[in-house]
Protein backbone atom coordinates (compact mmCIF):
# COMPACT_ATOMS: atom_id res chain seq x y z
CA UNK A 1 0.00 0.00 0.00
CA UNK A 2 1.17 3.29 -1.02
CA UNK A 3 1.48 6.35 1.27
CA UNK A 4 0.32 9.37 -0.26
CA UNK A 5 1.25 12.85 1.43
CA UNK A 6 -1.70 15.47 2.37
CA UNK A 7 -2.47 18.43 0.65
CA UNK A 8 0.11 21.25 0.67
CA UNK A 9 2.81 18.79 2.21
CA UNK A 10 5.91 17.41 -0.22
CA UNK A 11 6.18 13.83 -0.39
CA UNK A 12 9.42 12.65 1.54
CA UNK A 13 12.68 12.22 0.07
CA UNK A 14 12.96 8.91 0.11
CA UNK A 15 16.68 7.10 1.31
CA UNK A 16 19.32 5.57 -1.21
CA UNK A 17 19.11 1.93 0.58
CA UNK A 18 21.54 1.02 3.01
CA UNK A 19 24.29 -1.39 0.90
CA UNK A 20 23.99 -4.78 2.60
CA UNK A 21 26.64 -5.92 5.08
CA UNK A 22 28.73 -8.47 3.91
CA UNK A 23 30.66 -10.83 6.75
CA UNK A 24 33.67 -11.22 6.36
CA UNK A 25 36.26 -13.63 8.28
CA UNK A 26 39.45 -11.40 9.31
CA UNK A 27 40.94 -14.94 8.51
CA UNK A 28 40.39 -15.15 4.96
CA UNK A 29 41.84 -11.27 4.55
CA UNK A 30 45.12 -12.02 5.37
CA UNK A 31 47.42 -14.61 4.32
CA UNK A 32 47.66 -18.24 5.54
CA UNK A 33 50.95 -17.86 6.55
CA UNK A 34 53.70 -14.68 6.63
CA UNK A 35 57.25 -14.81 8.07
CA UNK A 36 60.12 -13.02 8.13
CA UNK A 37 63.50 -13.88 8.28
CA UNK A 38 66.07 -12.74 11.32
CA UNK A 39 69.50 -12.60 11.29
CA UNK A 40 71.30 -11.52 15.10
CA UNK A 41 67.89 -10.73 16.04
CA UNK A 42 67.30 -8.18 13.11
CA UNK A 43 65.23 -8.56 10.06
CA UNK A 44 67.18 -9.46 7.11
CA UNK A 45 65.43 -7.90 3.46
CA UNK A 46 64.25 -10.08 0.83
CA UNK A 47 68.20 -9.43 -1.31
CA UNK A 48 70.08 -10.13 1.91
CA UNK A 49 73.09 -12.80 1.26
CA UNK A 50 74.37 -15.18 4.08
CA UNK A 51 76.90 -16.92 4.58
CA UNK A 52 77.60 -20.62 5.35
CA UNK A 53 76.03 -21.84 8.59
CA UNK A 54 75.24 -18.27 10.12
CA UNK A 55 72.27 -19.07 12.71
CA UNK A 56 68.84 -17.35 11.24
CA UNK A 57 65.25 -17.79 12.66
CA UNK A 58 62.05 -17.31 11.20
CA UNK A 59 59.64 -15.08 13.12
CA UNK A 60 56.45 -16.99 11.49
CA UNK A 61 53.05 -16.00 11.90
CA UNK A 62 49.90 -18.02 10.96
CA UNK A 63 45.88 -16.65 10.04
CA UNK A 64 44.67 -19.62 11.43
CA UNK A 65 45.26 -22.80 13.97
CA UNK A 66 47.66 -25.24 12.85
CA UNK A 67 50.87 -26.91 12.99
CA UNK A 68 54.19 -25.14 11.35
CA UNK A 69 56.85 -27.67 9.30
CA UNK A 70 60.30 -26.30 8.56
CA UNK A 71 61.91 -28.66 5.63
CA UNK A 72 64.82 -28.26 3.38
CA UNK A 73 65.41 -29.08 -0.37
CA UNK A 74 68.66 -31.18 -1.20
CA UNK A 75 70.59 -31.27 -3.33
CA UNK A 76 68.47 -34.37 -5.34
CA UNK A 77 65.16 -32.60 -4.72
CA UNK A 78 63.96 -34.27 -1.92
CA UNK A 79 62.90 -32.70 1.92
CA UNK A 80 64.51 -32.90 5.09
CA UNK A 81 62.48 -32.13 7.76
CA UNK A 82 64.19 -29.58 9.61
CA UNK A 83 61.33 -28.38 12.37
CA UNK A 84 59.99 -29.40 14.68
CA UNK A 85 62.38 -31.73 16.31
CA UNK A 86 61.25 -34.31 18.75
CA UNK A 87 59.84 -31.83 21.90
CA UNK A 88 59.55 -28.99 19.72
CA UNK A 89 56.12 -27.45 20.50
CA UNK A 90 55.16 -26.07 16.17
CA UNK A 91 51.74 -24.46 17.63
CA UNK A 92 50.88 -21.07 15.69
CA UNK A 93 47.83 -19.25 15.39
CA UNK A 94 46.24 -15.81 14.86
CA UNK A 95 47.35 -13.41 17.20
CA UNK A 96 50.45 -15.38 18.17
CA UNK A 97 53.52 -16.42 16.53
CA UNK A 98 56.84 -18.86 16.94
CA UNK A 99 60.16 -18.14 16.40
CA UNK A 100 62.03 -21.33 14.35
CA UNK A 101 65.87 -21.46 14.71
CA UNK A 102 67.59 -22.84 11.40
CA UNK A 103 70.93 -22.61 10.36
CA UNK A 104 72.12 -21.81 6.72
CA UNK A 105 73.54 -24.71 4.98
CA UNK A 106 77.14 -25.33 4.93
CA UNK A 107 77.84 -24.26 1.17
CA UNK A 108 77.75 -21.53 -0.81
CA UNK A 109 74.37 -21.31 -3.11
CA UNK A 110 71.30 -21.56 -3.20
CA UNK A 111 69.12 -22.94 0.46
CA UNK A 112 65.34 -23.50 -0.57
CA UNK A 113 63.62 -23.81 2.75
CA UNK A 114 59.71 -24.69 2.55
CA UNK A 115 57.64 -23.53 5.39
CA UNK A 116 54.50 -25.29 5.75
CA UNK A 117 50.79 -24.66 7.80
CA UNK A 118 49.72 -28.20 8.24
CA UNK A 119 45.95 -28.46 10.21
CA UNK A 120 45.67 -28.83 13.93
CA UNK A 121 46.61 -33.04 14.51
CA UNK A 122 48.73 -33.07 11.38
CA UNK A 123 52.09 -33.64 14.10
CA UNK A 124 51.31 -36.96 13.60
CA UNK A 125 51.24 -36.41 10.05
CA UNK A 126 55.73 -35.46 10.23
CA UNK A 127 56.25 -38.84 8.45
CA UNK A 128 59.21 -40.53 9.52
CA UNK A 129 60.56 -40.29 5.83
CA UNK A 130 60.63 -36.53 6.60
CA UNK A 131 62.77 -36.88 9.69
CA UNK A 132 65.49 -39.56 8.00
CA UNK A 133 68.16 -38.37 5.97
CA UNK A 134 66.19 -38.10 2.50
CA UNK A 135 66.19 -41.36 0.65
CA UNK A 136 66.35 -40.83 -3.64
CA UNK A 137 62.63 -40.42 -4.75
CA UNK A 138 61.59 -41.37 -1.34
CA UNK A 139 59.18 -38.11 -1.12
CA UNK A 140 58.23 -38.16 -5.10
CA UNK A 141 56.64 -41.30 -5.26
CA UNK A 142 53.04 -39.93 -4.14
CA UNK A 143 51.68 -43.66 -3.83
CA UNK A 144 54.39 -43.74 -1.05
CA UNK A 145 53.71 -40.69 0.59
CA UNK A 146 49.78 -39.24 0.50
CA UNK A 147 50.05 -35.68 0.50
CA UNK A 148 48.95 -33.44 3.09
CA UNK A 149 46.26 -30.79 3.57
CA UNK A 150 48.80 -28.00 3.69
CA UNK A 151 49.58 -24.65 2.66
CA UNK A 152 53.13 -23.49 2.33
CA UNK A 153 55.73 -21.13 0.29
CA UNK A 154 59.24 -21.60 -0.43
CA UNK A 155 61.82 -19.34 1.32
CA UNK A 156 65.09 -19.21 -1.19
CA UNK A 157 68.29 -18.08 1.01
CA UNK A 158 72.02 -16.78 -0.95
CA UNK A 159 74.64 -18.27 0.22
CA UNK A 160 78.03 -16.51 -0.23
Amino acid sequence: MQTVPAQGQTPAAKEPAAPALQAVAVEDTLPPLRYQILKDGAVAGPDAVFSPGDSLALKVEAARQGRILVLRRTEDGNLRLLFPDQGQDNRVGPGGGLLVPIRAREEPGEDTLVLVLAPEGAAEAARPELRAPARAGALRDRRAAPPLPQEGVQIKLTIR
